[in-house]
């Protein structure tokens, strides 16, 4: 009985959990290849989507801080290197529409105004949009331009924004009358248990 009263309180506890989660990491990436070379910048954020919020002038942007940032640049002459919230900070994330952070950024405000076939570029949208990271210090890459990090602290390749998407798609979050059914479900299979228990001694 008590390992039943265990697995009903973990699934209570999941189910919060579920509920209010709103820190997310993100994988992006910045690709030299609109501008003929080969450098690359792989990095990842972790921020609260619920901070993405209205800015007042038209367009949404992150207000708040992220918790975790990286980026490791490889395929540049002399910006190679991996590097860390000691070398680089969130500069910008905007967009000119409330973004879906369910599923790939890049692309989603000209999929809204022109339709599923313009879902595709470089950036969230042609207007209002952007997200860089902006160096600290040492050889990190560095914001120059919308969507554009360039390597070696700015004076290296430049590399345009290509992916920006959830690192795992989060499972959605169950309704309160299918937990309460859940747990129900659990009850019962537990009094099922000792009622055979007891029927057997």
């Amino acid at each position: 009985m008590n390992k039943l009263l265990l697995a009903i309180s973990a699934t209570f506890l999941l189910n919060s959990a579920m509920a209010q989660a709103a820190v997310e990491t993100f994988n992006f990436t910045f690709s030299g290849a609109q501008f003929s070379n080969t450098a690359i910048a792989n990095g990842f954020i972790t921020f609260d989507t619920d901070n993405f919020v209205s800015n007042g002038f038209g367009g949404y942007s992150l207000n708040g801080q992220y918790t975790d940032l990286g980026v490791t640049v490889s395929g540049s002459n002399s910006g190679n290197g991996s590097f860390t919230n000691n070398d680089i900070s969130l500069y910008i994330l905007s967009s000119p529409i409330a973004l879906d952070f369910t599923r790939e950024l890049v692309g989603q405000s000209s999929e809204e105004r022109f339709g599923p076939s313009f879902g595709f570029g470089p950036s969230f949208g042609f207007n209002g949009g952007d997200f860089n990271v902006f160096r600290l210090g040492g050889n990190a890459p560095n914001g120059t331009g919308q969507f554009t990090l360039t390597a070696a602290s700015g004076s290296g390749e430049q590399m345009l924004l290509t992916s920006f998407a959830p690192a795992s798609i989060a499972a959605p979050v169950p309704e309160a009358d299918t937990s309460a059914m859940l747990l129900m479900g659990l009850g019962l299979i537990g009094f099922m248990v000792r009622s055979r228990k007891n029927t057997q001694a």
